[in-house]
């Protein structure tokens, strides 16, 4: 049954959208009908189906399980907003119980510790008041008040000699003698100093005096020995490389980059940290003049001297040869060298060769 009402000319467009709608026709395709076509889909005379008994009861049904929709899903969200607060206030009380705990434990431990130092302060007093008798020497060059000998004293249940500091030359060392009224200790060598007139004073002054010369003598003359076996190593390791003298002793000619008339070949180096996104980064870092040379020979043998000997790092040769692989030397196709290392963590040290007149315009 029908409350009345067919499809006829003179509805509007929506009109017949919602009919076409309500007959099952997709609304994505009617989005894109005029109204001759959906007229023409329709059927004109028809009846319409919005305006039937069922159309209705099919809406009343629709809004009553769109309200219970609605309802249930405001009961869930009313459900999880308690278990929420449940939660909440069940973390509540476990942080505060953490809190008390915490606390607890806390003045349990201040007090064990308040109860230990007071137990060392007794012990240490009751130390002190058994080894008063012991101070018996009088040396009023040293110390105003009477001292005990060192190795007779006992210290937080150690003996003192094991954990004393000698108060005149302030040197971890054992003590000879102790005050223990003013916590005072002092060294064998002090004491015999103290107790020493002016003459003898100057004289082991001089003494020291001249023992440190020869110690600091001993101490060049070492350095020196060092430095002499340092450099036949290194002259030794330069033959067994066969580098040439020239390679590492450079020429004024060699040194000024226009000293070979802008013929011959540059060697250059740089070093500084890549763009690792960890260290700061200002762009590829600078790279320097070392030396030019007329042949690329000597100025190949010279980059390899100046990567495994000058590096940046200040590696022996024989640590750099352990840091470096075959990988990181690189030859061009003009037979040009190029050595590249970057060790964990550090700048990327670089020796290159290339022709002088490239020099000046390399990034």
């Amino acid at each position: 049954p029908t409350k009345g009402g067919t499809v006829v000319k003179s509805m509007k467009v929506g009109e017949l959208k919602e009919e076409a709608v309500a007959r099952g026709m997709d609304f994505k395709v009617l989005a894109k009908m005029n109204k001759d076509t959906l007229l023409e889909n329709l059927c004109v005379g028809s009846a319409r189906l919005t305006k039937t008994d069922a159309w209705q009861e099919i809406l009343s049904l629709r809004a009553e399980y769109q309200s219970q929709r609605e309802d249930a899903a405001e009961k869930k969200r009313v459900a999880q907003e308690a278990e929420w607060q449940r939660q909440e206030e069940e973390r509540r009380r476990l942080e505060e119980r953490r809190e008390k705990e915490w606390q607890r434990q806390e003045e349990l431990r201040r007090k064990q510790e308040a109860e230990r130092r007071e137990k060392m302060i007794k012990v240490r007093a009751d130390e002190k008041a058994s080894q008063e008798v012991k101070h018996t020497h009088s040396f009023p060059k040293v110390h105003p008040k009477k001292l005990a000998k060192s190795c007779e004293l006992i210290l937080h249940g150690r003996p003192r000699t094991q954990h004393s500091t000698c108060d005149v030359c302030r040197c971890y060392t054992t003590p000879l003698y102790t005050c223990e009224e003013d916590d005072f200790d002092i060294c064998g060598d002090c004491f015999r100093v103290k107790n020493m007139t002016e003459k003898e004073k100057a004289a082991e002054a001089k003494r020291r005096a001249k023992q440190a010369k020869r110690a600091a003598e001993r101490a060049a003359k070492m350095r020196e020995e060092e430095e002499k076996a340092e450099k036949e190593r290194q002259k030794k390791l330069l033959r067994e490389y066969n580098f040439k003298p020239h390679i590492y002793n450079l020429s004024k000619k060699n040194l000024d980059p226009k000293g070979n008339g802008s013929k011959g070949w540059t060697v250059w180096c740089s070093d500084g940290y890549g763009n690792d996104g960890w260290h700061s980064y200002e762009g590829p870092p600078t790279k320097h003049f070392d030396s030019t040379f007329a042949t690329k020979e000597d100025a190949n043998a010279r980059a390899r001297y100046l990567f495994y000997w000058k590096n940046s790092y200040g590696f022996r040769v024989e640590e750099m040869y352990n840091h470096c692989q075959e990988d990181d030397k690189r030859v061009t196709g003009e037979g040009l060298v190029e050595y590249t290392v970057h060790p964990d963590d550090s700048t990327i040290w670089t020796v290159a060769v290339v022709p002088d007149s490239a020099f000046p315009y390399l990034d």
